[in-house]
């Protein structure tokens, strides 16, 4: 009797500390992203808008323009704060 309350204790434990290891093994992440849709003051989406995107800590840039909805997106991106600048033609361009 004695060992199979062992043996129960024993593969509770190992159960337990497998758990716990498998929480903190996790991994996190550290790359992102950053979407939007480009619009006028109307509301009117802006097609074929160059998007500027610069990193306030490492100054990295990266440019995209726009598709036909205005859409634009920058993936893979590492953690941090950004800068996005708007140019389009007859249009101020927008930080």
């Amino acid at each position: 009797m004695k060992t199979i309350r062992r043996c129960a204790f024993a593969v509770a434990a190992l159960l337990a500390a497998f758990v716990a290891l498998a929480f903190s093994a996790q991994a996190q992440q550290t790359l992102g992203g950053i979407t939007g849709t480009v619009t006028d003051n109307s509301g009117a989406v802006l097609p074929h808008t160059t998007v500027m995107l610069v990193g306030d800590q490492t100054q990295m840039t990266r440019t995209v323009v726009t598709n036909d909805e205005g859409f634009y997106l920058f993936v893979d991106l590492p953690i941090g704060t950004y800068s996005l600048k708007f140019t389009h033609d007859g249009f101020q361009t927008q930080d």
